[in-house]
């Protein structure tokens, strides 16, 4: 989307603000604050909304939004006393004024621009054109019109609402192409062969849906369908009660966009590992990748890059390949594979941001740049980018895992216990579930919830890819929560990857905040030790 007003123009496909065409240098915040601001230019946005939605639940001073709001007042050649863009209502907060103009204006950024998902839109995001074979050979989906079954027009209002928050959330996620709404509703839902919708509009996927009111609540169904194989690949049911329609929407929506986009990966994956490595295009090369990239093993780890090396000779400006190399390079460094972590580390980094300089609104690049952030020691800039990958994508459950993994170490164990829970409701079958389990049980027995730690604990070490740093959480988990036999168990694995492993290694890799919770952590290893050597 383009906004331009007077001579700027805030284009947020490329996450940046032009001046008469000339992009503007500006943090990220400032340009998340324009655009909050000229999103809801209908009213008054109070500070402590601002607050909200530009820094998320990070603890700053009030003193921070002021000096985002002077700074994008300066950008646009506004001053607090001469308000054309952003006024300041005393007391209330503060409103975008100047007249926005949405429609698309190519000569101003002097490159074409059509809308995401349409099936016209054959450029990436800096306006370079794609190969044919490249657009057909991306994932794509239609979401088709919800059927209503009886009910009231407010059941309607929310299978309509539903189509278009899902229809956006998966543009907005990255992960594949999405036909517009306007196309979609040509075809209604159950009335075509899906087949019949794939060649018409080139996707491969179909989604559908029904919403029926059952007394005082509301009965949400969607299936996922193949338009190659005319297959139902997946369904799912959510059941509300119909208090807050707005809050059912939001709330449903993510849950959908997040299993649909979980579903079409699974099946591209698997797709991927059934043509021959010789024909491979770029986005088949990237899925051959993901099924090697979550596994913590120095083979997968060389796999993964392989693929993602081979998705980028292919097709150069791919963002996700670039980001997949770089959280395999975060994986050498967070289990130290290589021997030394520097030249992990600075890889993972490089790759991170070679992904966002490609699409600055892709929310993986952000995801992969903050668990680069993370180990390089920088908590701070760590959740900065994981929150703009959420901000980006809702949806996107191991972003929502990370906000937990990062709340953990700052000390905020409610809220890294709600973001996993929520990451998990989002993604029950993620190939990180073991991580959520294990993180969100170090959180809960430093909560004194011993019995729900040591629970998520034992189920997360089931898992066939838990490594041996995971082990290491384990341990600590189990000798706080009064399991010496389970650390134990733990300790051993750990020991038997690395003989010399302890707590300096353990802190090496993460960086809690909070004294108290290292001073127990580093306790807990000492006593497990203790308990091991005798």
């Amino acid at each position: 989307m383009q906004y331009r007003f007077h001579r700027f123009c805030l284009d947020t496909a490329h996450f940046a603000l032009y001046e008469e065409g000339k992009k503007l240098d500006l943090e990220p915040q400032v340009l998340r604050l324009l655009q909050y601001l000229i999103e809801n230019r209908d009213r008054v946005v109070p500070r402590s909304e601002l607050l909200d939605k530009v820094f998320g639940r990070r603890i700053v001073s009030d003193n921070a939004l002021t000096v985002r709001i002077r700074t994008a007042r300066q950008s646009v050649g506004d001053t607090a006393r001469a308000q054309k863009v952003i006024t300041t209502i005393q007391g209330r907060g503060y409103r975008f004024i100047a007249d926005v103009d949405t429609r698309a204006h190519r000569e101003f950024l002097r490159q074409p621009t059509v809308p995401a998902g349409s099936p016209e839109n054959k450029a990436n995001v800096h306006g370079k054109s794609m190969p044919d074979d490249l657009y057909s050979a991306r994932p794509s989906i239609a979401v088709l019109p919800f059927e209503v079954i009886g009910g009231e027009e407010t059941d309607l209002v929310i299978a309509r609402g539903l189509v278009h928050d899902v229809t956006t959330r998966i543009a907005r996620s990255r992960a594949m192409l999405v036909i517009a709404r306007s196309t979609a509703f040509q075809f209604p839902s159950g009335g075509c062969d899906v087949r019949s919708i794939g060649v018409k509009l080139g996707v491969r996927y179909v989604a559908q849906g029904a919403a029926q009111p059952v007394g005082g609540r509301i009965r949400i169904t969607v299936g996922l369908a193949s338009t190659e194989t005319r297959e139902e690949l997946a369904s799912w049911q959510y059941d509300r009660k119909l208090d807050d329609v707005l809050i059912i929407q939001e709330e449903i929506a993510k849950l959908i966009v997040s299993a649909l986009e979980s579903e079409v990966i699974r099946q591209e994956m698997q797709r991927s590992t059934l043509i021959p490595s010789t024909n491979l295009d770029a986005w088949s090369a990237y899925h051959r990748g993901l099924n090697h990239m979550y596994r913590f093993r120095m083979k997968e780890c060389d796999s993964a890059e392989h693929f993602f090396r081979r998705a980028i000779d292919l097709e150069p400006n791919l963002p996700r390949p670039y980001a997949g190399l770089s959280f395999v390079n975060y994986e050498r460094a967070y289990l130290n594979l290589e021997g030394s972590r520097v030249n992990s580390l600075r890889r993972s980094l490089d790759y991170a941001l070679q992904a966002i300089d490609i699409d600055a609104m892709d929310p993986m690049g952000h995801w992969a740049l903050s668990r680069a952030r993370f180990l390089e020691g920088d908590l701070g800039a760590a959740w900065e980018s994981v929150m703009l990958s959420t901000e980006l994508n809702p949806s996107y459950a191991t972003a929502q895992y990370f906000l937990g993994w990062v709340a953990v170490q700052s000390g905020d164990h409610e809220l890294c216990v709600e973001r996993i829970d929520f990451a998990r409701r989002l993604s029950p079958f993620d190939p990180l579930i073991y991580g959520m389990l294990g993180v969100s049980a170090l959180s809960l027995v430093l909560m004194g919830r011993h019995e729900e730690a040591i629970q998520r604990g034992v189920e997360a070490l089931k898992h066939p890819d838990v490594h041996h740093q995971a082990h290491a959480w384990a341990v600590a988990i189990f000798t706080m929560a009064g399991r010496p036999d389970l650390a134990g168990v733990s300790l051993k694995r750990v020991l038997a990857v690395n003989p010399d492993y302890d707590i300096r290694e353990f802190f090496s890799v993460h960086a809690f905040q909070i004294d108290d919770d290292v001073r127990r952590i580093t306790e807990a290893f000492g006593e497990a030790k203790r308990h091991h050597k005798n």
